[in-house]
């Protein structure tokens, strides 16, 4: 290899300075280079073969984490655009219905009795209370099964089962509130 690249520089060199050379002997010189980058493009290519197989387990380990990976980003991002949809809907009816407390006194028929319920009254009432108590136990039920999820990766099937039961016991509590 070396003597075939000095003898490419020495006819590169005669060449150059306008000399005549013998008809045909660049060709043949050529020939030989060419010969030799495709000799090297293949020993480079066999290398990187070998290289990979060794490290297969690697690589396919790896890649099966990044794939799991992104199947978790796009479940995440998918949850993400259910609760921004869930959140404007609840804004909604949140705005809706501050637009009709403003308009009105209260809810007529709540008693049974055809007597009109004030706002404050509802806001106030054990049962307004109890809602909003079932509503914060369902809400932390979600949280922790959610993190139970996330979890299922990261922590011993111990803590995860703890998790689980822990949210078990938060939709119990808001069993009982419903009576």
């Amino acid at each position: 290899m070396n003597d075939l690249v000095k003898q490419l520089r020495i006819k590169a060199g005669v060449i150059e300075m306008g000399e005549r050379i013998s008809f045909g002997s660049e060709t043949s010189l050529m020939f030989k280079a060419a010969d030799e980058i495709e000799k090297l493009k293949n020993d480079i290519s066999v290398m990187i073969q070998k290289a990979a197989s060794k490290n297969l387990p690697a690589y396919r380990e790896q890649s099966q984490k990044m794939l799991a990976a992104i199947e978790e980003n796009e479940k995440q991002a998918k949850r993400i655009a259910e609760l921004e949809q869930e959140r404007d809907e609840y804004h909604s009816m949140v705005v809706y219905t501050g637009m009709i407390m403003e308009e009105s006194e209260g809810v007529a028929g709540y008693h049974l009795n055809g007597d009109l319920a004030p706002w404050d009254e509802l806001f106030t009432s054990p049962e307004y209370k109890s809602a909003l108590a079932i509503r914060d136990l369902e809400q932390q039920a979600l949280g922790v099964e959610s993190a139970s999820q996330y979890a299922l990766n990261k922590f011993p099937n111990g803590a995860i089962h703890s998790m689980a039961e822990y949210a078990n016991k938060l939709r119990e509590k808001a069993e009982a509130l419903r009576g």
